[in-house]
């Protein structure tokens, strides 16, 4: 069915001309528009009831730290899988506890924004890490940017957003797409994790993805248009007449896929009366540029990469690096990691190399912190330490450097303070992470910390 640019709900500043404009609305505005591209059947939907939430008691505050910085072991198998396909499900993930915690807390921050009257829609929620401990935790999870991190085999990646995704009962399809057409982002180097807060079964309208890092190549030819549906037609014609897998399969607890830029994919109908929902956060490789001109199907970029303009670099306080790779071993962040408020508090994190037979050690330890008026609002946020290393008394240590200076030759390095939370903290369990410029160098990552007593 097509519609002209009048009767849809594209933003009036919008409607003449291309996508070659920036989107004159909101994020809601957006998605509102989006969701009218898809096909849909307009035959009378008979909705039934959903699975409901997990029976079990939600994670309580420990068990989701813990779980959401527990490393995720992939396999080489799995590794090759997602680099041909361009997607990957993987099974338990988060446990039915954690599922069940992100469920109820999801809900609560969709109802106060978008209140009960929104049956039949699509809605959403953008950048909730930046007000909310939960979707930070999440968002800066070492369990799934890890993930990402390694899927995509870079060094380091960066967060570009979360979503809060809500495909309420009576809801139609998902258009066709892939989030290079979304991200305002000159790479293909970028991931998105898609995490269900529920079961979603068929009926459901669970993410289905085709099969294939070439499908990209085999629609290059369809034009876009902002309004109707000729465009997704047009896809799903072309992935049945080259015979495309698409994996279409329900989601159990837990499941979480990750699906590249490169991945076109859809999603069907919500006909069940429980809300379809998803969180979904979007990591790109550290060093990427913002296009010469995004388009309006970008939506507020701007928003996700304030004060960087197309062609820049796209590095700005709300993208900050959130997990990096090194073989077969988990590498994190420790930028929100502690998911604790950190406004007026830094702790000091100590790190150890050695240089013979290349061997490395973290042992589990204690960390004081503090209060630290120096500490930027972006350290604060996100654990940037360039500015706030301290001198340490010791006849063998000099002054520390900048994280991303060069390293002493030393067998101690000065503690860096990072953002963390307020009450002294003791390490229960470590890893260690990779500086890429310098090899024989580590930084402690923290997997769990608790009050000391």
């Amino acid at each position: 069915m097509d519609v002209n640019a009048e009767s849809s709900p594209l933003p009036p500043a919008n409607r003449d001309g291309g996508i070659d404009q920036d989107w004159a609305g909101d994020d809601q505005d957006w998605w509102d528009w989006y969701v009218t591209l898809a096909e849909n059947d307009d035959a009378p939907i008979a909705l039934v009831a959903g699975p409901g939430l997990p029976d079990v008691d939600p994670a309580d505050d420990e068990q989701l730290r813990v779980e959401l910085a527990a490393p995720y072991r992939l396999d080489a198998a799995q590794r090759e899988a997602f680099r041909r396909d361009a997607f990957i499900k993987l099974a338990h993930v988060l446990s039915p506890a954690v599922v069940r915690r992100l469920a109820e807390r999801l809900d609560s921050l969709l109802r106060a924004e978008h209140g009960d009257d929104v049956a039949g829609r699509f809605i959403a929620l953008e950048q909730l890490w930046l007000h909310d401990e939960v979707m930070r935790l999440v968002a800066f999870s070492p369990r799934l940017g890890g993930l990402a991190a390694e899927l995509l085999g870079e060094p380091a990646i960066r967060i570009y957003h979360d979503n809060a995704l809500s495909k309420e009962p009576g809801c139609g399809r998902t258009p066709w797409h892939h989030d290079a057409e979304h991200f305002p982002l000159a790479t293909l180097q970028a991931v998105t994790a898609w995490i269900p807060v529920t079961a979603i079964p068929a009926y459901m309208g669970p993410l289905a993805l085709a099969r294939g890092a070439h499908v990209r190549d085999m629609v290059a030819d369809l034009s876009f248009d902002k309004v109707g549906t000729t465009y997704d037609a047009a896809v799903a014609r072309r992935l049945v007449e080259s015979d495309v897998a698409v994996d279409a399969s329900p989601f159990a607890v837990g499941e979480v896929s990750f699906h590249s830029a490169l991945c076109f994919h859809t999603a069907g109908p919500n006909r069940s009366t429980q809300p379809r929902r998803a969180l979904a956060t979007t990591y790109y490789a550290d060093g990427a540029r913002v296009l010469e001109s995004p388009t309006l199907v970008s939506g507020r970029w701007r928003d996700f990469l304030p004060g960087v303009e197309p062609g820049g670099l796209a590095v700005s306080t709300l993208n900050p690096i959130v997990a990096g790779r090194e073989g077969e071993g988990m590498v994190q962040s420790l930028g929100g990691l502690f998911g604790l408020e950190s406004s007026q508090s830094s702790i000091r994190f100590g790190c150890t190399h050695y240089r013979r037979k290349r061997r490395w050690l973290t042992r589990p330890g204690q960390f004081e912190a503090q209060a630290d008026p120096n500490l930027s609002a972006a350290a604060r946020t996100h654990g940037d330490a360039r500015s706030t290393q301290r001198r340490m008394s010791s006849r063998n240590t000099r002054p520390a450097r900048p994280v991303r200076g060069c390293p002493w030759n030393s067998r101690r390095c000065t503690p860096t303070v990072l953002a963390a939370g307020r009450r002294p903290l003791t390490c229960i369990a470590a890893v260690t992470q990779v500086v890429p410029r310098w090899p024989h160098l580590r930084f402690a990552g923290v997997l769990h910390c608790a009050p000391l007593p």
